[in-house]
């Protein structure tokens, strides 16, 4: 199933208010994922290393057929890791981006489809209309050992991140807007922007996960709106401290 679809379909879930009490049903209604030692272990954190993330970004027509585009990809993924830098930029951690070098390239190469494949079993057992309370209950999930890349940067933790932005045409905004005004034209989605960020401990395990998406409104391209949406993702970020 296409990761948007998915995301999509899981985060319409509701909860049967006689259970909305309990501590399972509490972490289902949060919108991030977090260890059970989160908070202990975040004050340890003092530097984090930041993986270039995979941003994918998509011309998207008005019969709903989609592009990739490499070169807004590029822009979107640069827009995202200067805004990481500026959200982290007035508190008590040191940021620092990885380079992308022959050490690292094998290493991401592996890192990013596993970390995707762990957030798709992330989403169906936490998010979906019917999670698994064991694992909201203990989130304890890993993306294996990114302890490489941790030594490299001399980092506590690492941040992995990847996302998605779909861009309308002309035509697409302009099948929009006409649905929009006129009840008897079916509307139509002006495009989705997605992003799903997790910081992991040297071992892989996953101490903080969060996914947003956005229908509208967002566009990765542009710094403000890369901005805005990063600031959106992190806004449960697990505290550190000095």
């Amino acid at each position: 199933m296409h990761q948007r679809a998915l995301v999509s379909s899981l985060l319409v879930a509701t909860l049967a208010s006689g259970c909305a009490t309990s501590p399972a049903m509490q972490a289902y209604q949060a919108p991030h994922r977090a260890h059970p030692d989160v908070e202990q272990r975040a004050r340890k954190i003092r530097t984090i290393a930041v993986l270039p993330p995979d941003i994918r970004i998509s011309s998207l027509s008005a019969g709903g057929v989609e592009e990739l585009r490499d070169d807004w990809s590029t822009t979107g993924r640069d827009n995202v890791v200067r805004a990481l830098q500026t959200h982290f930029k007035d508190q008590p951690v040191v940021i620092k981006v990885v380079a992308v070098d022959p050490e690292v390239r094998d290493t991401l190469a592996e890192i990013r489809p596993l970390f995707r494949a762990v957030s798709v079993s992330v989403l169906q057992h936490t998010y979906s209309p019917n999670p698994f309370l064991s694992k909201l209950e203990r989130f304890e999930y890993s993306v294996g050992s990114v302890q490489r890349i941790a030594q490299k940067a001399n980092a506590d933790a690492v941040l992995l991140s990847y996302g998605f932005d779909e861009i309308s045409t002309g035509g697409r905004k302009a099948l929009h807007a006409v649905g929009t005004v006129l009840p008897f034209v079916p509307r139509v989605s002006a495009g989705v922007t997605g992003l799903c960020a997790a910081l992991v401990d040297p071992a892989g395990t996953i101490l903080w996960y969060n996914i947003e998406t956005r229908a509208g409104g967002y566009d990765l391209r542009e710094p403000q709106g890369a901005s805005n949406f990063v600031k959106v993702t992190l806004v449960n970020f697990p505290r550190v401290e000095k």
